[in-house]
């Protein structure tokens, strides 16, 4: 059946309409057909979705017609114009088509129809608001994490600088730097030449930068609170085991007793002990520098 406002015997490929026993020629009819066909393809445009894109589709196609006899009829420029115009309104205004390839692959799932819930999904209940934007891949918030360190380090060259009157209160003064730094402190021990920490460190912070700032603030807070003391400095270097939360509570009571341990050992046999336990290789001559 012909487009409405096309006659039956009119050739598209040919551009050549039988009539009256004559065939007119391209440049007579283009004219005629576009001033005929064109409103048919706004009328397409009007009347649903698939509609506009067929009509979308005849003007395209007519225009080209046209823009090959431009040359030979002034108003056949018009019209092409016309359709141009015409075109551009519809291609602006429907939705674009659905991908052929999405659409064939649905076609074919077999298990799976516009009816069928997903898998394990109620057929009562609706997996995502069509008004609302597409679910994302699930990510993970939040980073988890617990480190427990032992940490030793001495006074400069292991000196016995660390009076007994004010040593609670320096492992006082670091709980706090500890607390400042994110981390917790759960024991703080030892003798005059050196302390022992067990602490809970922030998990973005390094061990060496957490120990620098231990040691920079305690040994101000030292020189401002005790003028004899103002040579008082930790040794450069330090020790670092971390520690199991099933051995965490051991770690502590050890801590705890260094008066006692110190009575059999010396603070080179204790550190030499911890090194050999946890197979740390070190050259004797500057292990303690």
């Amino acid at each position: 059946m012909p487009a409405h406002g096309v006659s039956r015997g009119f050739d598209v490929a040919t551009g050549v309409e039988p009539r009256q026993g004559r065939y007119l020629t391209r440049n007579s009819t283009m004219g005629h057909l576009i001033g005929r066909v064109a409103p048919l393809g706004l009328g397409l445009f009007h009347s649903s979705t698939h509609g506009s894109r067929r009509g979308l589709a005849v003007l395209r196609r007519l225009r080209g017609f046209a823009l090959m006899h431009v040359g030979r009829n002034p108003m056949i420029r018009i019209a092409a114009a016309a359709c141009a115009s015409i075109a551009g309104t519809i291609s602006r205004a429907i939705p674009p088509a659905p991908a052929p390839n999405a659409a064939r692959s649905a076609s074919r799932s077999p298990r799976r129809g516009p009816n069928m819930p997903a898998h394990g999904v109620s057929r009562g209940i609706r997996c995502r608001d069509r008004n609302r934007a597409p679910l994302k891949k699930p990510i993970m918030g939040h980073s988890f994490g617990r480190l427990h360190y032992h940490i030793i380090y001495s006074t400069k060259m292991r000196r016995p600088i660390i009076d007994e009157s004010w040593r609670e209160r320096l492992y006082a003064y670091k709980h706090g730097i500890v607390e400042n730094l994110g981390g917790r402190l759960y024991k703080a021990g030892g003798i005059s030449d050196h302390v022992h920490l067990v602490a809970e460190l922030k998990k973005d912070m390094s061990v060496s930068e957490a120990v620098g700032k231990i040691k920079a603030n305690s040994t101000m807070w030292v020189h401002k609170t005790f003028s004899d003391s103002a040579d008082f400095a930790w040794q450069v270097g330090y020790a670092a085991f971390t520690v199991s939360q099933s051995e965490l509570e051991n770690v502590i009571r050890y801590v705890e007793n260094q008066a006692e341990h110190h009575r059999k050992m010396t603070f080179e046999e204790e550190l030499a002990a911890f090194l050999e336990k946890h197979d740390i290789k070190y050259d004797p001559r500057y292990w303690l520098g």
